[in-house]
């Protein structure tokens, strides 16, 4: 793992795959610096040379692209459950004929499984991941499920796969759909 190191006020920061740390002079302990703290207070060394000024300037522009590249990072997408996983393969299975149900032509799993290159896909949001706001597609399709235009095209199939699944969780979750009658 590379890293960049720099000195300023006794102070070492490094920059990692996991974002900026900091290291006090000898004290050896090491502290993530959250994102919105990403300020450094360069105005206490006051020298007049300018290979100094050209650090700092160059320091203020690694803490601001740090900053700007933390604040545009993706929200970390959630993994699905092992049951969430085992019951889009038995719906994909036993109503899709283990066809993606996205473009409806590309296998995506068999009783036993999930086939390679198949995907699931979080409809709605990353960070989202029940049963009913994700489903079993071929990595084509949840490439392309990324684009607008495209996604607006198979909100049917997603729908009708929903209802699909609809009967498997009232199994596991009796009345969860129930209606109530006035």
């Amino acid at each position: 793992m590379s890293r960049r190191l720099r000195r300023v006020n006794s102070r070492v920061f490094f920059l990692l795959s996991d974002g900026l740390f900091t290291r006090a002079g000898g004290s050896g302990q090491t502290a993530a610096m959250p994102t919105d703290q990403l300020q450094f207070d360069l105005s206490a060394t006051q020298v007049e040379n300018p290979a100094i000024e050209q650090l700092q300037r160059e320091l203020r522009f690694v803490a601001e692209t740090v900053t700007t590249i933390l604040d545009n990072l993706p929200v970390q997408r959630r993994p699905l459950s092992e049951s969430t996983r085992a019951l889009h393969v038995r719906v994909t299975w036993e109503r899709r004929n283990g066809l993606c149900p996205c473009c409806q032509t590309v296998p995506v799993c068999t009783a036993e499984g999930k086939l390679p290159g198949a995907e699931h896909d979080h409809w709605y949001s990353r960070h989202r991941n029940r049963a009913e706001e994700t489903w079993l597609v071929c990595g084509d399709c949840n490439r392309r499920l990324e684009s607008t235009p495209f996604k607006g095209s198979v909100r049917s199939a997603f729908e009708a796969y929903q209802l699909a699944l609809r009967p498997f969780l009232d199994d596991a979750q009796p009345g969860m759909w129930a209606t109530t009658s006035a």
